[in-house]
């Protein structure tokens, strides 16, 4: 009897010293996945970064018309409207429908209205925060092309001092400039 529990206290030692291991290796397991998972948020991270548009040639021009013309005024009595123009480009994805949205903040802080009642106002940055925005503009795209666009916009009155435009894609900013009217 005392042989046979001094063979149960042996292989009791010897199953404890094998979970002791097998413990060993599930937290080291634990730790290394933990870590792929980091990297994977990182990668992740690049590739969104990747897939989103870069603006160029941004333009943001308070115009006056003029018998049938259009000239570029820094006057907020004379502006008639805003022209904004800039190219798009990405060398990783195609779209068939690219969104890329806008958001004129006027001197007072205000955003300037988005004037579609059938469109949401709203877009949500990569960064969870909401903001409204201007205007959506929509397009085809193909890869690697540089996509120039070029609308307007109009208000009832503009106000005297900076106008900041940004330009928003994926809820990435990737554009910004300011236009200051006397």
């Amino acid at each position: 009897m005392q042989s046979r529990n001094s063979t149960i206290e042996e292989e009791k030692q010897q199953i404890a010293a094998v979970l002791d291991k097998v413990n060993v290796q599930v937290k080291g397991l634990e730790t290394t996945n933990q870590q792929l998972d980091q990297e994977n948020k990182v990668l992740t991270e690049k590739i969104n970064l990747a897939s989103t548009f870069v603006a160029s040639e941004i333009k943001f021009s308070p115009v006056t018309v003029k018998k049938d013309k259009e000239v570029e005024t820094n006057s907020s009595k004379k502006a008639s409207k805003l022209v904004i123009s800039f190219a798009v480009q990405n060398n990783i994805n195609q779209y068939e429908n690219a969104d890329v949205y806008i958001i004129v903040t006027q001197p007072d802080g205000r955003i300037l209205e988005n004037n579609d009642v059938w469109e949401k106002s709203t877009i949500t940055t990569t960064t969870g925060a909401r903001l409204s925005y201007t205007r959506k503009v929509r397009f085809d795209y193909q890869k690697g092309e540089t996509k120039r666009l070029l609308f307007s916009l109009n208000a009832d009155e503009y106000l005297s001092g900076t106008y900041t435009l940004q330009i928003y894609h994926n809820g990435n900013l990737i554009g910004q400039v300011m236009k200051t009217l006397s």
